[in-house]
């Protein structure tokens, strides 16, 4: 009797220890800039950390930020603009760490439409979606190049439409997008009748975890989690590259030669660098100098937005920021 007692106390406190997943919302935009969260939802790393993890996958990073601001979700996958764009609402943000690097911004011209180099943009127009890194991207490839921006002609588009109006040749000559959206113009349009411009040196697109700060102040363990679950999914990535092209194909409905021919444009590593807080800094200069609703703004402290304590805490060789951000 003596054993079978203490062996039903053995057997409560292994299987009463195992508590129930905690329940978090993170919205992420359902493109390559977020195959990081792909990787860790799929093949479970976020379970594993005893997360349910609810996504909601929108568009893009812009509307991600939406969802936060407006309390709809406790994380967020979002790029460097729209966290300069919010740290003008002095939001209640903290960015945790980057989940990826992007270099796949680019301008596409029609050669039909008379653009065989940068200069041949002039007068022409050019699709953006205003506010993105699409936007920032078009203005420093036109600096680069000398060329005035009263001297082309902006048409605010959302990716699909940017898409099909440079392919059918109507409303626009050129266009400034990601992936793959590029890739699918380059293939239907072919050599023949497009060129694309590329600028890694001028631009490069940071997708991050970031999260509500009184969340995560009161609940530490959950965000680091959340973040040993994405260095889970690196580590993933680095043994099984061609089967997370195969998962990210499926996942995205891409073909896999997409996939594969665009993967080198991403930096699939957990990090958190000085890098990411200067261009953060120099989009918001870039917002106060180009949106009329932000002329007479002052430049936000975006250092108190960034916060290596929690990776610090998970792995910290992959902080290296000099300085403590906040």
């Amino acid at each position: 009797m003596k054993y079978l007692v203490s062996y039903s106390i053995i057997l409560t406190f292994l299987f009463g220890c195992r508590q129930n997943p905690v329940t978090v919302n993170l919205t992420s935009p359902k493109t390559a800039y977020s195959i990081l969260t792909i990787v860790a939802d799929q093949k479970g790393f976020f379970k594993e950390q005893g997360l349910d993890v609810k996504i909601n996958y929108v568009n893009t990073g812009k509307i991600a930020m939406d969802d936060l601001l407006a309390g709809k979700a406790d994380y967020a996958n979002v790029v460097e603009t729209n966290i300069a764009f919010a740290g003008f609402l002095n939001p209640d943000l903290e960015v945790f760490c980057t989940i990826e690097k992007v270099y796949d911004a680019a301008i596409i011209g029609r050669k039909d439409k008379g653009i065989l180099q940068p200069s041949d943009l002039k007068g022409k127009s050019i699709g953006v979606l205003l506010a993105t890194t699409s936007h920032v991207f078009l203005d420093r490839f036109l600096e680069k190049h000398n060329i005035p921006k009263d001297s082309v002609s902006i048409t605010n588009l959302l990716p699909a439409a940017m898409q099909s109006g440079i392919i059918e040749g109507s409303g626009v000559d050129a266009i400034s997008i990601w992936q793959p959206f590029v890739y699918n113009v380059q293939n239907v349009l072919g050599e023949s009748n497009q060129v694309t411009f590329t600028g890694t040196e001028i631009f490069t697109g940071y997708m991050t975890l970031t999260g509500i700060k009184s969340f995560s102040d009161k609940n530490p363990k959950i965000t680091e989690k959340m973040i040993r679950a994405y260095i889970q999914a690196e580590q993933y990535l680095k043994e099984h590259q061609q089967e997370t092209m195969e998962l990210i194909s499926s996942f995205l409905n891409i073909p896999l030669e997409t996939v594969q021919s665009i993967w080198s444009q991403y930096d699939l590593t957990i990090s958190l660098d000085s890098e990411l807080i200067a261009d953060t800094e120099r989009e918001g200069l870039w917002i106060t100098q180009t949106q009329e609703s932000h002329f007479k703004k002052e430049l936000p402290n975006y250092k108190k937005f960034f916060n290596p304590t929690y990776l610090k805490r998970v792995s910290s060789e992959k902080v290296q920021i000099s300085v403590e951000a906040n």
